[in-house]
């Protein structure tokens, strides 16, 4: 799983253990990640962010609130004892399924926060929800996005496509789909190392 992760994942998995330090959490939440991902202003999650008309900087400070009156850290509390919360654990461990209900080989940022916003039960599921941050919200401007990009660049190459939903690409997606799940399950039997995720505690 962890050798399809983005170099922007990896970032913000980097990114959020410094958040939880600087914000005095023991713990890494699924509310770090998304300070990590908002961290990469360029990441794909942002830009989906932005085009739903959220105010990133005002996320950013309510995020910090809600994680700093959490803080339970101790004073000689150092990186390797900070632990991976189950939500971010869960969330991180997901994103391959994420990526294939988009026929993604490599898992991105949006994958990411697509994965975190489907924990109803996680409270940053819910502080995102107030914000009107949705799973279904998030997915359908991904969705567009993809089509967007998809067309303009398949239009280029056969001009009789007229539409973003007649691109190739959707024709083929349940057959491509299948292939890559079958992959997806052959690689997981095969690879049971998790090096990034072995870097955190677990569960608290």
């Amino acid at each position: 799983m962890e050798d399809n992760f983005s170099a922007n994942i990896k970032d913000v998995i980097g990114f959020s253990r410094d958040e939880a330090i600087r914000l005095s959490n023991n713990y890494i939440g699924t509310e770090h990640f998304i300070l990590g991902i908002i961290k990469l202003k360029n990441a794909g999650a942002v830009n989906i962010l932005n085009t739903l008309g959220i105010e990133i900087l005002s996320l950013k400070e309510d995020i910090e609130n809600f994680a700093t009156s959490k803080s339970t850290i101790s004073i000689n509390t150092t990186k390797d004892q900070i632990q991976l919360k189950k939500e971010a654990e869960k969330a991180l461990k997901t994103t391959f399924l994420e990526a294939r209900v988009f026929n993604s080989s490599m898992i991105g940022t949006t994958h990411l926060l697509l994965c975190i916003l489907q924990n109803s039960a996680d409270s940053t599921t819910k502080f995102l929800n107030n914000y009107n941050i949705t799973y279904e919200r998030v997915k359908e401007a991904f969705i567009k996005e993809l089509e967007s990009e998809e067309y303009y660049e398949q239009k280029e190459e056969d001009p009789k496509i007229k539409n973003p939903h007649q691109t190739k690409a959707s024709i083929s997606e349940e057959d491509d789909s299948k292939h890559v799940s079958k992959r997806q399950v052959q690689s997981n039997k095969t690879k049971s190392n998790t090096p990034v995720l072995d870097n955190f505690g677990r569960d608290l």
